[in-house]
């Protein structure tokens, strides 16, 4: 392959006087083939900068020369910006050639030829002292330098002439530049520890009256400064009026509203006083502690401007206990209560408890139709039996246990069933007939269809049976039924249980049917009894299962089909969870 080579690389750059520098530099270069015939015609240039020989840092972005025409040298000139990039460390120019293209513009990459190796900026030797310009090591004037770190002189003076106080010349020395050891004029106060004499003090006499005949501004009274005469610990005779007291202070002789937002009362209230806690958002809002015929009352009236209004009970820093709304519904653990009563509890004990008198084994809760509780349902804990009783209450008069729940078991006991059987639930004998098992959703199912004739060479749908299943597990399916082969050529059926309708039932459970009696070449009605059952995984729902056959047909000739009668289809659904 024939490349483009760089013979020569030449910079130059230059500036005017009170002109500023710019980062552009101007490049010259002649473009041969193989060193020998120069590049006389059109050519795309690319330049772009490095920080290495070899590697992949490009500085700045890649400029062009597009549709550039050499001189008959194969000469060209181009003059290159790519910013910023000259700081002192080494850079190399890559250039990457290609004959002039219409390309849409010389950035597209396509046809390029990088030349090799890439070219270093090198610097004439003198130009070598400029990194180091920038700071000056050290300046004797710095009347003409730009910038200068460490000057020995300012404005043709030295360091100690700006340090001497007799060189300056103008402006006023800021009071917070004194020690405090100056008086200052507008000072508050102004000690003089010393003696001091002058023959003449204007204005008031300012320090120690203790002995002065006339003073119209002493800092003492009596040896004690005014903060002694403003501290109330030092008032030691005498009795403050009424009328020097605030309005906030309350008194024994008039009516006191404390409307602060957390007060607190000790002592002991007189029987015939009432406390007034008035509401300040709204006037006839208030909760009152008074005593209503004859007895103590908490009385409270009104709401505020909010949606939690009643009486609620709490302790400092814990959530409110108990809440009674003005509708006089009562929430325990809850400020939202929602019935009568609303008991919101945690834990192992949480919720109500009800426990008996001390002399009494039994507790119960007693849900009635009226105020008087004659006709109701208890439920009762019986601490003799350990069982939790349900019992009826009809004009007063209590019934025997309808059903009980043992404490230690759980075993249910549904009356008048016995307590001497094992299992879990107990029921009164005859109280379920076997029909109502039958029919009961996920339990069994079961059909009965008449006579089905089949199809040569065809599969079959014989019967179908759904069950519904209340939650994921396993359903057995058991079929029973007999094949009758009207014809006197044997055949075969093969016989599945399916969860689809159109399965095939080729390759299913065979069943040889003869056609005649073997023994004596009679022919006739040779039924074959034909039992099978499978097992299917099925989730909560409806599942449908179809029992289908297959009849082969293997003589040369058609001939009649078989019939499928006295058909039984049962499923049996087992739940595998509880």
């Amino acid at each position: 392959m024939r490349l483009l080579s760089l013979l020569a690389l030449t910079l130059v750059a230059g500036c005017a006087v009170a002109q500023p520098l710019t980062t552009a530099f101007t490049y010259q270069g002649t473009l041969q083939i193989d060193g020998q015939i120069a590049v006389n015609a059109g050519v795309d240039v690319q330049f772009a900068l490095y920080s290495s020989a070899t590697g992949n840092t490009q500085l700045g972005s890649s400029l062009c020369l597009d549709e550039y025409t050499t001189d008959a040298r194969g000469g060209l000139t181009a003059s290159l910006d790519f910013g910023s990039q000259f700081a002192g460390q080494r850079r190399f120019l890559e250039i990457r050639v290609r004959p002039a293209q219409a390309l849409g513009d010389c950035a597209n990459p396509a046809g390029y030829v990088a030349l090799t190796p890439r070219q270093e900026i090198t610097a004439a030797p003198y130009a070598t002292f400029a990194p180091t310009a920038g700071a000056a090591a050290s300046a004797t004037t710095a009347t003409t330098a730009a910038t200068a770190t460490n000057a020995t002189q300012l404005n043709g003076q030295p360091a100690s002439f700006y340090t001497s106080a007799t060189n300056i010349a103008a402006g006023t020395l800021a009071d917070a530049r004194l020690s405090t050891n100056v008086p200052r004029l507008n000072a508050a106060s102004t000690a003089f520890t010393g003696t001091v004499a002058a023959p003449t003090f204007t204005g008031a006499l300012n320090g120690n009256a203790a002995t002065a005949t006339t003073a119209t501004n002493a800092t003492q009274l009596n040896g004690q400064s005014a903060l002694f005469y403003q501290n109330a610990a030092n008032l030691n005779s005498g009795l403050l009026a009424d009328a020097r007291l605030s309005t906030s202070i309350p008194r024994l002789d008039a009516s006191n509203i404390f409307a602060g937002s957390s007060n607190t009362f000790q002592g002991t209230l007189n029987a015939r006083s009432l406390v007034n806690i008035t509401n300040p958002t709204n006037a006839l809002a208030a909760a009152q502690v008074l005593w209503s015929s004859d007895v103590p009352t908490l009385r409270v009236s009104g709401s505020g401007i909010g949606s939690a209004n009643g009486l609620q009970f709490s302790t400092p820093g814990a959530p409110t206990a108990m809440r009674i709304l003005d509708t006089g519904d009562i929430g325990i653990g809850t400020t939202t209560p929602e019935a009568p009563l609303h008991v919101r509890g945690g834990g192992s004990m949480g919720g109500i408890i009800i426990t008996p008198d001390v002399t009494d084994t039994q507790s119960q809760l007693v849900l009635s139709e009226n105020t008087t509780a004659s006709n109701a349902m208890l439920m009762r804990y019986n601490g003799t039996t350990n069982n939790i009783e349900f019992r009826g209450r009809a004009a007063d008069v209590e019934s025997a246990a309808h059903m009980t729940i043992n404490r230690d078991s759980g075993a249910l006991i549904v009356t008048p069933a016995t307590a001497t059987g094992d299992a879990s639930v107990q029921l009164p004998d005859d109280s379920v007939s076997a029909s109502e098992m039958l029919d009961e959703a996920g339990l069994s199912s079961l059909t009965n269809t008449a006579a089905v004739t089949l199809a040569l060479q065809t599969t079959v749908t014989v019967d179908t049976i759904t069950i519904n299943t209340p939650r994921a597990g396993r359903v057995v399916v058991m079929a029973t039924l007999t094949y009758r082969n009207p014809d006197f050529r044997d055949q075969e059926v093969r016989t599945i249980i399916a969860t689809s309708p159109t399965e095939g039932a080729s390759a299913g459970y065979p069943c040889q049917l003869r056609g005649d009696d073997i023994a004596t070449s009679e022919a006739g009605d040779f039924p074959e009894f034909v039992t099978l059952h499978k097992t299917f995984s099925v989730g909560a729902g409806a599942n449908t299962l179809y029992l289908r056959a297959f009849t082969t047909n293997n003589a040369p000739v058609a001939f009649a089909p078989p019939v499928a009668d006295d058909i039984v289809l049962t499923a049996i659904f087992v739940p595998t969870t509880y």
